[in-house]
């Protein structure tokens, strides 16, 4: 709580709009009512993990892409692995001198869809390269 009543006096030092302060207490009250405490924020965001939420069932396939300039590579490194450990079929492409959102880049637009393609006929969800259209009615 004590970060909630924080958050008034620091917005208020940095000049942020009242309404603003607000929309980030609703946050930060969010995250105390799931017992997370935003006070030690690499181990806080590793509580905050999607890797606390991974079902025991089973995940459809699913692929993530990354580009290995990303700040954010080691986490998705770990939360995949941690999902490969509980069973499920994950796979993790890194793209070489990509940073964040790389996939919006001119340069990057054309070899990660073609992974993303690659990836959903592996797993039967497009048809294979060269298969056979299907016929459209008449």
């Amino acid at each position: 709580m004590e970060l909630i009543k924080q958050a008034v006096t620091l917005g208020k030092r940095e000049g942020i709009a009242d309404e603003e302060i607000a929309r980030f207490q609703k946050v930060l009250e969010l995250f105390n009512a799931r017992d997370w405490q935003l006070l030690h924020p690499v181990a806080d965001a590793l509580k905050m993990s999607a890797s606390r939420i991974l079902p025991k069932g089973p995940l459809p396939p699913t692929l993530i892409m990354h580009g290995d300039r990303d700040h954010l590579l080691k986490y998705q490194q770990a939360f995949v692995a941690h999902a490969r450990e509980a069973g499920q079929q994950f796979e993790l492409k890194v793209f070489k001198g990509a940073g964040h959102s790389f996939m919006m880049q001119p340069i990057f637009e054309k070899p990660s869809t073609q992974q993303a393609e690659q990836f959903l006929r592996q797993h039967g969800y497009l048809p294979n390269a060269g298969a056979d259209a299907v016929d459209s009615p008449e």
